[in-house]
């Protein structure tokens, strides 16, 4: 399915692409990504919640796709690559809170920024 914008997530579903990240392009080609090889930049992003599903998961419910990443455009690098700045760690857990959050505690559901950064399994922020 063809989009204006990219769509990331990290992948929960079992299989053999369980805990990567998913990386859905604009052309709706998906790609997934070993988070132990790569840094993911993203430009332009967006932090997309579906509240309702995320309270669901809060109270109880089954796990679903309920949080992503839209963003404009978005680099693939290694993870030996230096890609300078100081960066602090955003969250999404939808058992914990049903909120994207900054390292504070802020809730930032559809926060934009202009660059976001994966290390890892994390999203995170320049300061």
């Amino acid at each position: 399915m063809k989009s204006n914008k990219n769509i990331i997530r990290f992948n929960l579903g079992f299989g053999k692409n369980y805990k990567k990240w998913r990386i859905c392009d604009k052309n709706g080609v998906v790609n997934f990504y070993d988070p132990n090889s790569v840094i993911i930049i993203m430009y332009n992003a967006l932090l997309v919640n579906h509240k309702g599903v995320a309270n669901k998961i809060y109270n109880g419910g089954h796990k679903t796709v309920c949080a992503w990443i839209s963003c404009d455009d978005y680099e693939i690098i290694g993870r030996s690559d230096n890609i300078g700045d100081d960066y602090c760690r955003i969250y999404y857990d939808p058992r914990k809170t049903p909120n994207w959050l900054d390292w504070d505690g802020t809730v930032i559901d559809k926060g934009t920024y202009s660059r976001l950064v994966t290390f890892g399994n994390t999203v995170n922020r320049v300061k």
